[in-house]
């Protein structure tokens, strides 16, 4: 089904359709690319089939991406990345993230339309097919719902869920957590078959990728990654680390403890099969574990574990056992 309009709507202390500030906001997209942003609250992304983006300071977050990159960087906070078959990228200092919600959770849901979902102070859904919406809703719930085009939607301080098959999809929520689901589509949040970016400063992250690669950073937090079928490059000052790779060549570096990884102050675990994983986790524990793919982890200040099997590993440790 195509409508191909725009909707636009803003409405305070109401229910609205297509805006919603401290309110739950339901959104939907078809065939479009969604963007979510939540700081300040936990974040899960889920997005088979697409490229994901997810920034969430101060919030837990967690990633899960078939098939595509998947980058995690969390400092603060702990972080769980799991990839099969895509990289992923996941950020998240100080906090657990889920894409990025502020001050409450988000749910969106996007289906082959571009879709960006931002809800400070109150729940968002957002519902988007194929056509271009933009809400804005403060002080009240919104239900946006559009066919055939892109969908704005803003919500600070409110939990934010995006889900997005077929697009790509950006999901950025400060202070609340986020959802991001997204099938055959690049997503920025949620992608199955796609690069992944969750960035979660002050909160756990968790990303999940299967056959690409990914790569976790977490300050200050713990962080867990796991990789099917990819290289995982593990980085955790002050932490301990625990590494384990199958069928794959290891690097471990750390200085002043040891460690798997690298994870300053926050424990990490990750696990990576047939794709390229990188975790960074400054002060915090760290354990990666890969199957059939290089693992390189760095860990300065914190004790480090790396267990490989039918693989080379390189373990490098200054100041720590």
């Amino acid at each position: 089904m195509r409508f191909n309009k725009g909707v636009a709507s803003t409405a305070s202390n109401g229910p609205v359709t297509s805006t919603a500030s401290n309110g739950p906001v339901p959104s939907t997209t078809s065939n479009g690319p969604v963007p979510s942003t939540t700081p300040n609250g936990p974040v899960t992304s889920t997005t088979p089939n697409g490229p994901v983006t997810s920034t969430t300071p101060n919030g837990p977050v967690t990633s899960t991406t078939s098939n595509s990159p998947v980058t995690s960087t969390t400092p603060n906070g702990p972080v769980t990345s799991t990839t099969s078959n895509s990289p992923v990228t996941s950020t998240t200092p100080n906090g657990p993230v889920t894409s990025t919600t502020s001050n409450s959770p988000v749910t969106s849901t996007t289906s082959n339309s571009p879709v960006t979902s931002t809800t400070p102070n109150g729940p968002v859904t957002s519902t988007t097919s194929n056509s271009t919406v933009t809400s804005t809703n403060p002080h009240g719930p919104v239900t946006s719902t559009t066919s055939n085009s892109p969908v704005t939607s803003t919500t600070p301080n409110s939990p934010v869920t995006s889900t997005t098959p077929n697009g790509p999809v950006t999901s950025t929520t400060p202070n609340g957590p986020v959802t991001s689901t997204t099938s055959n589509s690049p997503v920025t949040s949620t992608t199955p078959n796609g690069p992944v970016t969750s960035t979660t400063p002050n909160g756990p992250v968790t990303s999940t990728t299967s056959n690409s690669p990914v790569t976790s950073t977490t300050p200050n937090s713990p962080v867990t990654s796991t990789t099917p079928n990819g290289p995982v490059t593990s980085t955790t000052p002050n932490g301990p680390v625990t590494s384990t790779t199958s069928n794959g060549p290891v690097t471990s570096t750390t200085p002043n403890g040891p460690v798997p990884s690298t994870t300053p102050n926050g424990p990490v675990t990750s696990t990576t099969s047939n794709g390229p994983v990188t975790s960074t986790t400054p002060n915090g524990p760290v354990t990666s574990t890969a199957s059939n793919s290089p693992v390189t982890s760095t860990t300065p200040n914190g004790p480090v574990t790396s267990t490989t099997s039918n693989s080379p590993v390189t373990s490098t440790t200054s100041n720590s056992p």
